[in-house]
């Protein structure tokens, strides 16, 4: 079989429609990623609120201070939006009054995060955390390409 052959009927489509659908089994996907980090942040509340053994590693999204449990949701560097009402200054909620009310919230959103009711919102943070990343890689390689060519133009001066 000849190559011309071989690719008569076959065109060249994006490379991010097929990466896209490559499922690399040792790779958590964006739901199970955000699951394990608020299974996190219930292991710090519940530390919190016993004090008892070794204090997990993290960093707390959480603060209980005046009778208020407030929190903020996050998708590693993203902090979602999880009410219509919510605004870049409004992103923390108020759960209740203690730790224990943030054990009951932390809980419930690990198990709606479960059925997939927030996979739309957690997709769009992590698509928009890739496209950050893939502009930040960009402009880095940019950048080392103008250091470069200044270096050679410098060098042969």
């Amino acid at each position: 079989m000849k190559l011309e052959a071989l690719l008569k009927s076959v065109k060249p489509v994006s490379n991010k429609e097929v990466l896209s659908a490559v499922v690399n089994p040792n790779r958590l996907s964006p739901t199970q990623n955000f699951i394990k980090a608020v299974e996190s942040q219930l292991e710090l509340v519940k530390w919190d609120l016993e004090q008892e053994g070794e204090e997990p590693k993290g960093r707390r999204w959480y603060r209980v201070k005046d009778g208020k449990a407030s929190t903020f949701i996050r998708y590693s560097v993203k902090k979602l939006k999880l009410l219509p009402d919510q605004t870049e200054e409004t992103e923390a909620l108020h759960v209740g009054r203690n730790y224990t009310d943030l054990v009951k919230f932390f809980g419930g959103l690990i198990t709606v995060a479960k059925t997939g009711e927030l996979d739309e919102i957690i997709n769009k943070a992590a698509n928009e955390m890739m496209a950050e990343r893939a502009t930040s890689r960009a402009k880095n390689k940019a950048k080392k390409e103008a250091d470069a060519a200044a270096a050679a133009q410098e060098a042969s001066e």
